[in-house]
């Protein structure tokens, strides 16, 4: 893969993440997005169990979702083997931390997060270990 690619796929998680964590990052929207997400766990009799969203649960989702969504724009905006790099780290510690948690009882709704990201982190650190050697 060229640079000009790999820098391409880091745009494009970039623009992914951005809008999968857009409606988590504005208290108006966040609870509508849980409801919708718990209906969905409700309907399709889902493994584990569903939260109960305080408003401080409700903050710091808000909160994390401030952060990554700048992160997200930060790819976009200035991609680079660097931030690759720590996007895959990162991705791959997401996605493992999700599945300790619905191992551990949480809505098995949240395997949509490594569906998506544990394939990405491994895309990215293997591109890069390809252009190392």
């Amino acid at each position: 893969m060229t640079e000009t690619h790999y820098l391409k796929m880091v745009k494009v998680f970039g623009v992914y993440h951005a809008i999968a964590i857009l409606p988590f990052a504005f208290p108006v929207f966040t609870e509508h997005v849980l409801n919708l997400l718990g209906a969905i766990h409700t309907t399709l009799n889902l493994s584990g169990t569903w939260m109960d969203a305080s408003p401080s649960y409700l903050m710091f989702v808000n909160l994390f979702a401030c952060a990554a969504l700048v992160w997200a724009l930060y790819r976009v905006f200035h991609p680079s083997e660097v931030v690759g790099r720590y996007e895959g780290w990162g991705m791959l510690l997401f996605s493992f931390i999700v599945l300790f948690y619905v191992y551990n009882g949480a809505s098995a709704i949240w395997l949509l997060i490594p569906l998506i990201d544990l394939p990405g982190g491994f895309m990215h650190l293997f591109f890069l270990s390809r252009r190392d050697a």
